[in-house]
């Protein structure tokens, strides 16, 4: 049995304002993860030698999105009127 990965798609990352938090000011709400093309095969070996190949399957495992919160501009005292 061998298992190849042919393909991989990247996670994207969905920044969310957050004005709890100072400006400029980011936190990892969740770290994400690449997707994979994966291809299972069996493979027959004489002496050593590939003598035969078959795919048994192909599975597509989607990325997850990195969450990332990062700081607003609403939490900045010093525009606050007085």
């Amino acid at each position: 049995m061998k298992v190849d990965i042919e393909d991989r798609y990247p996670q994207a990352v969905i920044n969310v304002e957050d004005e709890s938090l100072e400006p400029g000011d980011k936190k990892i709400i969740s770290s994400g993860k690449e997707g994979v093309l994966v291809k299972v095969s069996l493979q027959t070996e004489k002496e050593g030698i590939v003598v035969d190949k078959k795919v048994l399957y192909k599975q597509k495992y989607k990325p997850a999105d990195s969450i990332v919160q990062i700081g607003g501009a609403g939490n900045n005292d010093n525009n606050s009127p007085k």
